[in-house]
C-alpha cells in the first residue's frame, strides 16, 4: 500500500503562504482560500481511494492467437491439380476433337475417291462405246465391216478402253492409299500432341504448386510472427505486472511496520485523517481569531472533514 502524497498533505501551505502576502484585488475567477481549501480536501480523499483499493494487481490479459490450418505438400498438390483439372480435360479434348474432325474430313476424301472411280470408269465405258460405234458405222459405210482392218481398229479401242480403267482405278487406289497414310499418321501426330500437352500440363502444376506452397509457407509465418509478438507482449506484461507488485508489497511491509509502530490497523485512512487536519487547521491560522473559532463551529465543510478526535482537537485549539 502506499501512503498519501507528501505533496497532497503540504498542497494547502503554499496557499496559506501565500494568502498570507498581499493580496490584489480578486477577479471572479480567482480562487477563495475556502475554495482551495475544497480543492485540496478533495484531493486528499482521491489519494486515499487510490491506494485503498485492492493491493492485488488484475491478471494480465491473454491475447486471441491466429489459428492457421495449413495444408500439407498432399493436399496443395491436389488442389493444385484440381485448379487445373478443368483445363486439362479442355485441352485433351480439343486435341480429341480436332483429330477425329480431321479423321472425318480425309475418310469423306477417300469415299469420294471410291465413288468417283466409279463414275470415271462409266464415263471411260460410255466414251469408247460410242467412239466403237462410230468406228464401226464408219467402216459400214466404206464396206470394210469385216476386213482385218475393222477388227485391228476394234481391238485398238478395246485396248485403249482398258488401259483408260486401269489408269482411271490405279490414280483412285494410289490417292484412297494416300488418305489412308495420312489417316494413320492422325494417330501418331494425336499421340505427339498429347504428349506435348501433358508435359506442358505437368509444369503448370509444378508451378501452381510452387506458388501454392509459398502462399502457405507466407502465411504460416505470418501466423506465427503475429502470435510471437502476443507471446512477447504477454510476457512484458507479466513482468511489468511482476515488479509492480514487487513494488506493492515492499510498501506494504513499510505499511505494515508503521501500523505495528502507530499501533493502528488502517495507515492509509490514519494519514488522511492526519493530513485533513493540518489542511484544515492551516487554513484556520490564516483567519483571524474570531473568524476561525467561528469556522469550527459554524462551517459544515470543517466539520465533515475530520473524525471526531480531529474536530475536537481543533474546537478545543480555537474555541
Amino acid at each position: 500500500m502506499a501512503s498519501i502524497s507528501k505533496k497532497t498533505r503540504d498542497n494547502f501551505v503554499d496557499v496559506l503562504e501565500t494568502d498570507e502576502k498581499p493580496q490584489k484585488e480578486k477577479t471572479e475567477k480567482e480562487s477563495t482560500p475556502r475554495d482551495d481549501l475544497i480543492s485540496a480536501l478533495e484531493e486528499i480523499d482521491k489519494d486515499y481511494e487510490k491506494i485503498s483499493e485492492s493491493q492485488r494487481l488484475p491478471d494480465t490479459p491473454v491475447y486471441e492467437r491466429k489459428e492457421y490450418d495449413a495444408p500439407t505438400d498432399e493436399e496443395i498438390k491436389a488442389n493444385a491439380e484440381a485448379l487445373l483439372e478443368g483445363e486439362r480435360v479442355s485441352g485433351i479434348e480439343n486435341i480429341e476433337t480436332q483429330t477425329e474432325e480431321s479423321k472425318k474430313a480425309k475418310e469423306k476424301k477417300k469415299a469420294e475417291a471410291l465413288s468417283g472411280v466409279e463414275s470415271k470408269k462409266s464415263s471411260i465405258m460410255a466414251t469408247y462405246d460410242q467412239a466403237s460405234e462410230n468406228y464401226s458405222n464408219d467402216l459400214l459405210k466404206r464396206g470394210m465391216a469385216r476386213s482385218s482392218v475393222a477388227v485391228a481398229g476394234k481391238n485398238a479401242l478395246e485396248q485403249a478402253r482398258a488401259d483408260a480403267i486401269t489408269l482411271a482405278v490405279n490414280n483412285a487406289e494410289a490417292e484412297v492409299k494416300a488418305i489412308d497414310e495420312e489417316i494413320s499418321a492422325l494417330e501418331t501426330s494425336r499421340q505427339k500432341a498429347l504428349d506435348a500437352f501433358n508435359i506442358a500440363h505437368a509444369v503448370k502444376v509444378t508451378e501452381k504448386i510452387a506458388e501454392l506452397t509459398k502462399a502457405r509457407d507466407l502465411k504460416a509465418e505470418e501466423v506465427l510472427e503475429y502470435n510471437n509478438n502476443l507471446l512477447q507482449q504477454e510476457m512484458k506484461e507479466a513482468y511489468d505486472k511482476i515488479m509492480k507488485e514487487s513494488d506493492l508489497e515492499t510498501e506494504y511491509l513499510r505499511q505494515e511496520q508503521i501500523k505495528d509502530s502507530l499501533g493502528v490497523d488502517d495507515v492509509a485512512l490514519s494519514e488522511r485523517n492526519i493530513a485533513k487536519y493540518n489542511t484544515i487547521r492551516n487554513y484556520l491560522l490564516a483567519m483571524s481569531r474570531e473568524d476561525a473559532k467561528n469556522a469550527v463551529r459554524t462551517d459544515e465543510l470543517v466539520r465533515s472533514s475530520l473524525t471526531d478526535y480531529y474536530y475536537y482537537k481543533l474546537y478545543n485549539e480555537f474555541c
